[in-house]
């Protein structure tokens, strides 16, 4: 027994004031009255198994969501699922319901209802008849135990009420039916009736009080009925499920390509830059090293060593054969020969790999020499060692050269220092030839270069060092201290911070350093702007599907929405909705993925860039289908 007590409904105006209502099993109970007296709101109030305006129980206990589900609505207003064909509405239905499909009873009504040819017609091409009478039809193959009928015959012609009122009678007899009507036919056919007078409901005929028969169930495959409302949009639905897939493709090659070309770029740039550069304290702001410079205070040496981007510091013995005369004299294969080019005597890091400036190497170790000056001495492999006059200075000159003003030749500039003519007859093994005149030191050697290993150099210094000072009048002779040093960086994206902390130190750097930076910047550039295109193409791409996704926001969640209406718990709502969802992805992520092979194939195939498919790419695609997919449910 369904038992509603103590009914008080005012909005705008009193539309029932405490009254009661109880309608028993297997009984037609009908609720009559005038249009607005309120039988429209009374069905809501059943249906929605609140007690919210008065005592609800069915069955003596407070309705739950079992109650409702047992309960089958039409509405005035018919629901169906606009997008499935008459045919899939009815087996939506018994799928909701866990039904079996009773094709003899369908068949029957349909007939009975003149609807049999509308099987395959989707729900808007039915006129607001057929519709009336297929919400009936959708009532009894529910077989749900309670009924409710807002005005069934409503809108239909009297040939088709009559064929109504007997379906009813026939199939809904022992069901509880509750139908709100002004329809003296209906009235007649009814066990109990309630008449709506000055918001009191009232009826003289007996209610059965017997319990109402609830049955549990569990819906089924109701996924498959979300698929199958594509049909109605099916060639929308296809393009935008191909373009998500298109995009997703594009986009994972794309990106992937342009961390292909970004990592190339940053190779080249690494393979450019020499990461080793000459720091000096310079004689007048803006000169370049000229090997005659001042030797860095305590106090600046200290400082740059504590720069952080620094990877690692070394002195830099840089002479030439124009300070120390015997330098220019070279014993080779037993003939003396004697250079009219500067001959410079440069110290290098043989920890570092220096392959990359390599022509031909003769030994795993020993000096490396510049190739013209190999070309000179017809140097061959043969003969792996050379004597040379190495400068090995004991002392600073102070005060002895200058430059002169240019517009005062009376005053010097400023004063130079100078290293004293030393230099120590050495045989040392021949490492290699050079292909070009440096080994990746931002300095400016001579086309004629020795290149001597640190160690080797450290070794000489310290054996001819001296420590005394002496003057000879106003020229000053110190023990000799290195003027220059080597700086190898971290990497050259700390170019920038590293020589931003050297000039705040009144410190110089080699001015080839300016030609890097231009370069680094140039190419940092260039990858900026590729990643910034890419990422905006990408972009807009994702914005263009959202949109049409979002467009069409309505018609896709109308679904669920039409569920919820049948009373579906949310929950298994949004379970339905999560599985379709995942499917969704999987679709999408798969033929993503195999389009991005594809794409990837062809561009090998036509030579345009080599690339693989990697664990990267396919997650790329992965991440970029959850994001496509999920993300418009956000918006329903």
């Amino acid at each position: 027994m369904l038992v509603l007590k103590n009914i008080y409904i005012n909005y705008e105006h009193l539309v029932f004031d405490y009254t009661n209502f109880i309608c028993g099993p297997q009984q037609i109970t009908v609720i009559s009255g005038n249009s607005g007296a309120g039988k429209t709101t009374l069905l809501d109030l059943l249906y929605s198994c609140k007690n919210e305006f008065c005592d609800y129980s069915i069955n003596h206990h407070k309705p739950n969501r079992n109650d409702l589900l047992n309960m089958y609505y039409c509405k005035q207003e018919p629901l169906f699922e606009e997008h499935l064909t008459v045919q899939d509405n009815i087996n939506l239905l018994y799928a909701i319901y866990n039904i079996e499909r009773d094709i003899q009873l369908e068949e029957n009504i349909f007939k009975a209802l003149e609807l049999e040819h509308t099987y395959h017609f989707y729900i808007n091409s039915l006129s607001t008849g057929e519709k009336k009478r297929l919400t009936l039809v959708c009532a009894i193959l529910s077989k749900r135990p309670i009924v409710l009928l807002d005005e069934p015959t409503a809108s239909v012609d009297k040939k088709m009420k009559q064929a109504m009122i007997q379906i009813i009678q026939k199939y809904l007899k022992d069901k509880t039916v509750i139908i709100s009507t002004h329809d003296n036919d209906i009235l007649e056919i009814a066990d109990v009736v309630y008449h709506i007078e000055n918001h009191q409901l009232v009826t003289e005929q007996h209610i059965n009080d017997d319990e109402i028969e609830i049955n549990n169930f569990q819906s089924k495959n109701l996924q498959k009925y979300y698929f199958k409302t594509w049909k109605h949009s099916k060639l929308y639905h296809i393009f935008t499920q191909f373009l998500s897939i298109l995009i997703i493709a594009f986009i994972a090659v794309g990106l992937f390509s342009m961390n292909s070309y970004i990592n190339q770029q940053q190779d080249n740039l690494s393979s450019a830059f020499t990461n080793q550069f000459v720091v000096y304290y310079p004689l007048q702001e803006g000169l370049t090293y000229s090997g005659n410079e001042y030797p860095l205070t305590e106090d600046q040496l200290s400082a740059l060593q504590e720069i952080d981007n620094i990877k690692d510091i070394r002195n830099l013995y840089y002479f030439s054969s124009d300070n120390f005369i015997d330098a220019s004299f070279i014993t080779y294969n037993g003939n003396e020969y004697e250079s009219e080019e500067v001959i410079s005597y440069i110290s290098y890091d043989e920890n570092n790999d220096v392959s990359n400036y390599i022509e031909t190497s003769i030994n795993d170790e020993g000096i490396y020499i510049s190739n013209e000056l190999a070309q000179a001495l017809n140097i061959t492999a043969g003969n792996d060692t050379i004597t040379i006059n190495l400068p090995v200075p004991q002392y600073n000159i102070y005060n002895d050269g200058y430059v002169l003003d240019s517009s005062d030749y009376t005053s010097p500039l400023y004063y130079i220092v100078y290293p004293n003519d030393h230099t120590i007859e050495v045989t040392l093994k021949i490492a290699g030839i050079l292909t070009e005149d440096d080994i990746g030191m931002d300095v400016y050697p001579s086309k004629y270069t020795i290149y001597i290993p640190q160690s080797t150099y450290e070794s000489y210094m310290q054996e001819y060092a001296v420590s005394d000072s002496y003057n000879t009048g106003d020229i000053e002779y110190k023990p000799y201290e290195v003027n220059a040093y080597v700086i190898q960086l971290n990497s050259y994206e700390d170019y920038s911070e590293f020589y931003d902390d050297v000039t705040d130190l009144g410190l110089g750097v080699e001015s080839n350093f300016s030609t890097y930076m231009n370069y680094i910047e140039n190419q940092q550039s260039t990858i900026n702007n590729t990643k910034n295109i890419m990422l905006i193409f990408s972009g807009c791409m994702i914005v263009i599907l959202f949109v049409m996704k979002f467009v069409k926001r309505h018609e896709d969640n109308h679904f669920f929405v039409y569920l919820h209406k049948l009373s579906l718990d949310t929950k298994d709502t949004l379970k339905i909705r999560l599985h379709c969802m995942i499917f969704n992805i999987l679709i999408t992520f798969i033929f993503s993925v195999i389009l991005s092979y594809a794409i990837v194939l062809l561009l090998s195939y036509l030579q345009i860039t080599t690339l693989s498919l990697s664990y990267t790419n396919i997650i790329l695609c992965l991440v970029l289908s959850l994001l496509i997919e999920s993300i418009p449910l956000l918006f329903y």
